[in-house]
């Protein structure tokens, strides 16, 4: 749901920016590179997936998630996963919440 989406989005962030500060503080201008762009990688594939799930809680296609690449049909999806709440019973990708967080 709608928690779901937003905790799992903030932590994955939250995460990056802990990893920049730890290699910031390390002062280490090829590991932080290194790290920071692992770290970047990993945070974006979750924020995808976390995504996709967000959108069979209601009933759409996950390929709507290529829509966050253009900058404003990107805000509105993202406006739409946090405030639409999830479709009721079954649908096409099964009841609300089921299934993996990936």
């Amino acid at each position: 749901g709608r928690l779901e989406y937003v905790l799992t989005i903030v932590g994955i962030w939250l995460g990056v920016f802990v990893i920049w500060a730890v290699t910031v503080l390390l002062d280490a201008p090829f590991l932080l590179l290194l790290v920071l762009l692992a770290a970047w990688l990993v945070a974006i594939i979750v924020s995808i997936f976390a995504g996709i799930k967000r959108l069979h809680d209601f009933d759409q296609s996950g390929w709507l998630m290529l829509l966050s690449i253009l900058i404003v049909p990107g805000l509105v999806l993202l406006i739409l996963m946090l405030f639409k709440g999830p479709s009721q019973g079954l649908n096409r990708h099964g009841y609300a919440g089921s299934g993996s967080p990936f």
